[in-house]
């Protein structure tokens, strides 16, 4: 049988076959090897942070030295969350994580909710600085998100994509950035902490 590899060498295999692959188990949309390489070239860097492995801003040199501490989650104590407070912006970090040449937008995903449910909507003010890595600490850019909304205490996921150039952000640098929640912005009236649980950053 020409099309099957089970008694034959490689080299005797049939091409379409031997250079085939099941999409449905790799999850792309692709159809060949080729097709599935540059699918997987351009889709992009993910960088995923738990509340463990963010960076906590404790020194000067962050845009914000104002830690968001590390905290058991209040109902699944099993959970390790960075906790927010309702009085003064408070940040977690990343090391620089290399933003890919081809790359024009980044994504932002915050995994988080209310510790307490506020009964009724409110807005979360979230803020995302960054800068270039450098001999000399450089000077932070910043960018304020789309206010998060919730009505409850469940988990949610914010995300927002916004275009490098917005932010100024150059594909191929090395970058260093700090999530923060700011409730003196007018968009954020939830009375109380929030949790986030995880930090996404997808460049694409």
């Amino acid at each position: 049988n020409h099309n099957s590899l089970s008694g034959r060498s490689i080299e005797g295999a049939h091409p379409a076959l031997a250079l085939s692959y099941d999409n449905t188990a790799s999850g792309l949309t692709a159809e060949t090897v080729q097709d599935a390489i540059d699918e997987l070239v351009t889709s992009g860097y993910k960088y995923i942070y738990t509340a463990q492995s963010m960076e906590s801003p404790l020194v000067a040199d962050w845009a914000l030295a104002t830690n968001a501490a590390l905290s058991s989650d209040a109902t699944n104590a099993g959970i390790t969350v960075r906790i927010f407070g309702d009085a003064a912006e408070a940040g977690a970090g990343t090391q620089l994580v290399m933003v890919p040449g081809t790359a024009t937008s980044i994504t932002i995903t915050a995994r988080w909710r209310a510790v307490t449910s506020p009964g009724a909507a409110k807005g979360v003010a979230f803020k995302l600085y960054h800068r270039l890595e450098g001999t000399t600490v450089g000077a932070w850019g910043n960018y304020l998100l789309t206010t998060a909304t919730t009505s409850d205490a469940t988990w949610k996921s914010f995300t927002q994509t916004i275009l490098l150039a917005t932010l100024g952000i150059t594909a191929g640098d090395y970058r260093q950035f700090e999530f923060t929640r700011l409730p003196t912005d007018a968009g954020d009236d939830l009375a109380g902490n929030v949790a986030l649980e995880m930090l996404i950053l997808e460049f694409v």
